[in-house]
Formats: structure tokens, C-alpha cells, sequence
């Protein structure tokens, strides 16, 4: 959304582009409603409150922007901030991961040197 404001396009244009790529059906929905509010003269915020889809610093970050006439440089921001936020939980998400796939690769390593290992120590054994 912040790529088409900046552009010039209208919020119209710039909605219902941001709905066409989402794969959420149902925000896809809330934002094609706020699409025809926005037509109807409500303010792009209030719409977005009202929709119960977008978190109240969201939707503060839109009020700011719409009324300073800054709403490509707050949507902008707000990329910047959810798309730290998202790194963080997949920085969190990988650091549990890590240990576990290992352990677990341990173990498949471990299972397999003892199936190769012990027919190998009987045939010693057996010869021996």
C-alpha cells in the first residue's frame, strides 16, 4: 500500500491493489468494504477500526498519516515496523529450531553408526 500511495495513486487505488494480493479472503473482504466506505466519505481510520482486522497501532499510525497528509510516509513506517517485527519472531522461531534439529539429526546419526557398527563388531567377533 505504501509503494502505490507513493506513487500518487488514490487510497481507492491503492486498496483495492493491496486486497488483490492478499491471501486472507477474509481481510480481502474487510478491505474492499472499506474501499466503498471510503467512497462514501468515512475517514480511512475509522473504517479500519471499525473492520476489527488491523491492531489500534495500525489504525493510530493511518489516523496520523491521513491527517498530517503523510499517509504514504506512516504506511511506509508501518511496513518498516511489522516487517521488523516479523524478522524477530522468525529470528525467535529459528533459534528454537536449531537446537531441536540437531538433536534430532544426532540421533538419526547416532541409529544409523550402530546399525552399520554392530554387524560389523560380530563379523570381528566371528573371525577373531
Amino acid at each position: 500500500m505504501s509503494y502505490v500511495l507513493e506513487s500518487g495513486l488514490s487510497i481507492d487505488d491503492a486498496l483495492r491493489m493491496s486486497a488483490s494480493v492478499l491471501k486472507n479472503p477474509y481481510v480481502e473482504e474487510q478491505l474492499m468494504l472499506c474501499r466503498e466506505k471510503i467512497k462514501g466519505a468515512t475517514d480511512l481510520a475509522l473504517c479500519f477500526e471499525e473492520t476489527k482486522v488491523f491492531p489500534p497501532q495500525f489504525v493510530n499510525m493511518v489516523r496520523i498519516g491521513h491527517k498530517t497528509g503523510n499517509l504514504p510516509l506512516m504506511a511506509e513506517k508501518i511496513a518498516v515496523a511489522y516487517e521488523s517485527e516479523v524478522d524477530k519472531a522468525l529470528q525467535r522461531i529459528i533459534s528454537i529450531v536449531e537446537p531441536a534439529l540437531v538433536i534430532i539429526l544426532s540421533a538419526v546419526i547416532g541409529v544409523v553408526l550402530i546399525t552399520v557398527m554392530l554387524p560389523l563388531m560380530q563379523i570381528m567377533s566371528s573371525v577373531g
